[in-house]
């Protein structure tokens, strides 16, 4: 069985490609996968704990090793078989939802690294290999970030390149920017990243309603009214961001139409 962090890949790999090419994807199938990510504390730790290890940018060995034994401490009180029977019930339930989506990803040994930690407690016989998977997982924090050369201030690390930004575009080109902005957070994959582009389509959408108010009758005006209400309500909500972001872009698709 393959471990989280893998299928965890997988799943938003998957999601990515549906979205930037348009294709349809079962929504219910999705809806499932979202739930019993937030639901289940297990798969929810192992989320952050992944992300956390993943989305590091330290170069202080130990810092990096005190962050390390930090976040596996969260998995003290957690039997293996707990971590195994959810990660079987997470690994059906992407497998069902990508089918036969594959992807090939340059993190699998992290993943494997990580995996190993949480799994294996410490003990006299797994001291030496769970050293050679930190010392792995020290390497790769500190080669995480992007090198510029630059005499003016250095540019954010959860920011992408030029580079980056253009192969983005390219691939991508056929999407409109709420749908840019929503598969970027979803490749940053950090916290702030998915913030900020909630907020921004938030904002886009008010502006919208604001532009079509400024012409509607007082019956389209009164909807319109009861629309931004709800916007501005709005709260961010990561667990649930992939949901949020997919409602907020299709409002308004729908509203420009």
């Amino acid at each position: 069985m393959q471990n989280f962090g893998i299928t965890k890949n997988i799943f938003k790999e998957f999601l990515v490609e549906k979205l930037s090419t348009k294709k349809p994807y079962d929504k219910a199938k999705f809806k499932q996968v979202i739930k019993t990510l937030k639901e289940n504390k297990v798969l929810k730790k192992q989320f952050n704990v992944y992300t956390n290890i993943e989305n590091l940018v330290e170069n202080d060995d130990v810092n990096i090793y005190e962050y390390i034994n930090e976040n596996m401490s969260l998995f003290n009180g957690i039997s293996k078989n707990q971590i195994t029977e959810a990660n079987k019930e997470f690994n059906d339930l992407v497998n069902e939802f990508v089918g036969d989506f594959k992807v090939d990803s340059d993190k699998n040994e992290l993943y494997e690294a990580i995996d190993f930690l949480i799994c294996n407690r410490s003990s006299e016989g797994s001291l030496n290999k769970r050293a050679a998977k930190k010392i792995y997982i020290k390497e790769y924090v500190k080669a995480n970030k992007i090198i510029e050369k630059s005499t003016t201030e250095p540019v954010p690390l959860n920011m992408l390149s030029k580079i980056m930004v253009d192969k983005f575009n390219r691939k991508y080109e056929s999407l409109d920017e709420s749908e840019k902005l929503m598969i970027k957070s979803l490749m940053e994959n950090t916290s702030e990243a998915k913030l900020n582009a909630f907020k921004a389509m938030v904002n886009e959408c008010v502006g919208v309603v604001d532009s079509l108010m400024e012409d509607a009758d007082d019956d389209l005006k009164t909807k319109l009214s009861l629309t931004k209400v709800k916007l501005n309500e709005m709260t961010f909500d990561e667990s649930n961001f992939t949901d949020s972001m997919s409602k907020l872009v299709s409002l308004k698709n729908n509203l420009m139409s």
